[in-house]
C-alpha cells in the first residue's frame, strides 16, 4: 500500500470523508512548517477556515498568531483571533486582541459586541456596558 502523501496547498478533507483514515486534518499542516517552505496567506487563511470548520480553535489560533506575526497591523486578523480566544474561553487574552483590533480601526458592530461579552466575561461589567 503507498505512504499517503500530504499536499497543504490542498483543503483539508471533511472528516467524514473517506480520506480521513488516510491523511488526518492536521497531519499535513504540521508537516510543512517543520519541514517545507512558510504557507502562504492565502494557505492560512484556507487553513484558519478549515480548523473552524472542524470546531479546532486551537488549530485556528496557532494560524492566526502565526498570521500576524507576518501582518501585524491586520485588524481584521486580529479581531478574528480575538473571537477564536473567546471562544475557547480565553477572555483575558481576547480583551487585549478586539482593543488592539479596535485601536488599530477595526470597528464593526461584531467586534464591539465580542469585545463587550469578553470584557463582561472576566469581571469588567463597567467598561462593557460604555
Amino acid at each position: 500500500m503507498p505512504e499517503p502523501t500530504f499536499d497543504p496547498a490542498l483543503p483539508d478533507p471533511s472528516p467524514s470523508g473517506p480520506e480521513k483514515f488516510l491523511r488526518p486534518p492536521r497531519s499535513a499542516w504540521m508537516w510543512r512548517p517543520k519541514f517545507g517552505p512558510p504557507l502562504t496567506a492565502d494557505e492560512m487563511c484556507a487553513r484558519i477556515a478549515t480548523c473552524e470548520r472542524n470546531a479546532d480553535f486551537a488549530c485556528a489560533q496557532d494560524t492566526l498568531t502565526e498570521f500576524l506575526k507576518r501582518n501585524p497591523d491586520d485588524g481584521v486578523a486580529r479581531a478574528h483571533l480575538g473571537l477564536v480566544m473567546h471562544h475557547r474561553d480565553d477572555d483575558g487574552h481576547a480583551v487585549v486582541e478586539f482593543k488592539r483590533a479596535i485601536d488599530g480601526g477595526e470597528s464593526t458592530y461584531d467586534v464591539f459586541a465580542w469585545y463587550a461579552d469578553s470584557l463582561a466575561r472576566v469581571g469588567r461589567d463597567a467598561e462593557a456596558v460604555d
